[in-house]
Order: C-alpha cells, then sequence, then structure tokens
C-alpha cells in the first residue's frame, strides 16, 4: 500500500497519549480505510478525490473493530465491548443462536444517540437468485410440458415528485412529505440555534434538538419506505423502473428539497434488497427511453413537455394520464430487458 503499510498504530501510542483508549482493532480498521483511501486515489484520481482530513469536531464519529478471544460478547440487552466494556442496549432484532459476531461498528449521531451495527455470519445454505430460479423452471417446463411455467407478477414504476410514484396497475403511492411537514418547526429551532453563542452550552444543546429533529424526518421517512417497499415484494416478483440521476435532478428546476424529500434512491435500495430476499428483481430501463411521450399505441408525441398532466394521443385519440402511461412504458421496457438477460 506505499508509505501507509509501513508503519502500524502502536508506534504512535507513546507520542498520542489518547490512542490508548480505544482498542487496537478500532485503530487497524481506521489505518486500513486510511490505506484503501489513498490507494483508491492513485487508481482512478478522476473518480476518487484526494482522501478529506478527519477531525473530532465535524467528522462521522464512527469506529469499527472485530471479535478476537471473546472481547465481543452479547447477552440478553447487553453488549460487551473492547475497553468499553458491558454496554446496555435495546435490540432491534434478535440475532439467532447460530450466528457468530464477526464485528461491530458503533456510531453516535449528533443527537447523542448510540447507535451498534453487529456483524454476524451463518452457515446456511445460499439462497437461490431470481435468474437461476427461472432458469431451473424453464427446464423443468422442457421435461414435463405438460405443467404450466410459473406466471411472473411484474409492475413498473415511474417517479412523481409529488406522489412519489405511480404504477403501471393505477396505485399513486402518496407519501407525506416529513421534511416539508417539519420545515416551519425546523426553521424556528434553527434561528435560535444562531442566537446562540457560540461554544457554549446552550449552542450545543441547541444544536442537538435541531439534529434529533433532523433524525426524526430521516427515520419517519425511511419507515414509510420499508413498509411501501415490503407491500410491493410480496405482491409482486419484478418491478421496473428508470435509471434516473437524482442527483442532478435535484439540482435542476428547483426541485432540490422535493427530492432529496422523496429520497427516491434509498427507497430503490431497500426495495431491491427485499426483492433479492425473495428471489425477485429490481429491472432498471435506460432513462432515455420515451416513457412520457410514448402512447401504449406506439405514437410517440415530442409535442409533450414537462407539466402536461392528462393526454389525448392525436394517432389514436385515446385520453391517458401522463405518469401510469409512463409506468405502463416502463413496464414493457423492463419486460424486454429481463427477457434480453
Amino acid at each position: 500500500m506505499g508509505e501507509y503499510d509501513q508503519h502500524t498504530p502502536a508506534e504512535y501510542k507513546a507520542r498520542f497519549p489518547y490512542l490508548k483508549e480505544v482498542d487496537s482493532f478500532a485503530l487497524l480498521n481506521a489505518q486500513l480505510d486510511v490505506e484503501n483511501a489513498f490507494a483508491n486515489h492513485r487508481k482512478n484520481p478522476g473518480h476518487f478525490g484526494y482522501p478529506n482530513f478527519r477531525a473530532k469536531h465535524f467528522s462521522k464519529k464512527s469506529y469499527t473493530t472485530n471479535i478476537s478471544h471473546n472481547n465481543i460478547e452479547l447477552s440478553a440487552n447487553y453488549l460487551k465491548l473492547p475497553k468499553a466494556g458491558w454496554l446496555k442496549l435495546r435490540l432491534h432484532r434478535q440475532i439467532p443462536a447460530d450466528a457468530a459476531i464477526k464485528s461491530v461498528t458503533v456510531t453516535e449521531m449528533p443527537s447523542d444517540a448510540v447507535y451498534v451495527s453487529i456483524l454476524t455470519e451463518r452457515m446456511e445454505k445460499a439462497k437461490k437468485g431470481f435468474y437461476e430460479e427461472i432458469a431451473e423452471e424453464a427446464e423443468t417446463v422442457k421435461a414435463k410440458p405438460s405443467e404450466p411455467f410459473r406466471t411472473l407478477r411484474a409492475v413498473g414504476l415511474d417517479y412523481s415528485s409529488p406522489h412519489f410514484f405511480v404504477s403501471s396497475d393505477g396505485y399513486v403511492a402518496d407519501m407525506p412529505h416529513w421534511y416539508r411537514l417539519a420545515e416551519e418547526r425546523l426553521a424556528l429551532e434553527q434561528q435560535r440555534l444562531s442566537r446562540k453563542v457560540k461554544g457554549s452550552k446552550n449552542n450545543q444543546k441547541q444544536k442537538r434538538k435541531v439534529a434529533k429533529l433532523h433524525e426524526h424526518i430521516a427515520a419517519q421517512r425511511r419507515d414509510w419506505q420499508e413498509k411501501e417497499a415490503t407491500k410491493l415484494a410480496a405482491r409482486y416478483d419484478v418491478v421496473a423502473v428508470e435509471s434516473l440521476d437524482f442527483h442532478g435532478l435535484s439540482q435542476a428546476l428547483r426541485f432540490g428539497k422535493s427530492t432529496m424529500d422523496n429520497g427516491f434512491g434509498q427507497f430503490l435500495s431497500i426495495l431491491e434488497r427485499k426483492l433479492n430476499a425473495k428471489g425477485g428483481a429490481l429491472v432498471r430501463i435506460s432513462r432515455c427511453e420515451p416513457t412520457s411521450k410514448t402512447c401504449q399505441c406506439g405514437y410517440v408525441n415530442p409535442d409533450i413537455v414537462l407539466g402536461m398532466q392528462t393526454i389525448e394521443c392525436p394517432v389514436c385519440g385515446r385520453i391517458y394520464d401522463r405518469d401510469q402511461n409512463a409506468a405502463l412504458n416502463i413496464l414493457k421496457a423492463g419486460v424486454r430487458t429481463l427477457m434480453r438477460k
């Protein structure tokens, strides 16, 4: 790894005594992160920028430690960590009895809430992927032509800034815009923060209050997305979506707050995880597909512009909703993409 792999954290403990406050695995993991950051920068400087300096007061407060000689233990609602000892915690989910702990990541949020992520390993047969299952069923159909092939339940989702998404079967997901709902209260708390003396105890207390409100908004958003993704994953085997550039979308046409408040990219990650867990698939189609301008008759209307919601096709005379029509086209394009794989 170049000049960075010639030293170990132990060499610096005499010079920086505070390094002794944490366990050696935490220091080694931090060193590996630094080495990987510089290695990625050297390999591809255009994609990976020069690593930023990490400071105590404005960087993410998080560290990872690994298990060795029972230095990490989990008992009821208590967790034993190196140097920290036994800590009381509230388990989000029970860890299976046959799961072995590999590492623990501890993260302190700006609101002073502390979260622990426990990485475990289970010795079980890997689940078959979606495409492997389809291949096996295809072979079964060849061997037994009398047995029908399983019908895939598929749906297309069209991203909608005011509605979150519209599906090809007509369902409109109206997600509450949590940030917008809390914007007035958030502005008030931020105004109070601006009046506090920087560095004072009241300043720190108000900072935690603002951070707690931001975390509450994020938790509301994620909870709703998890539930919506669960419903979709239970109802469909295949979900087709467009590969949109949400970062670029947030910087155009004054859609910044609305796009970030929706968090559609996060939702797709959650949905993909849930679909893969049940053997389904999330199919992403090209953003260049004219999904909004193409009628079901096949005519591509070049006169459709942003803001037109109800469209009348000049060829077939069909009157349709722009978003649902786009979702139908996304579904068709997703099926075509799936068949090519």
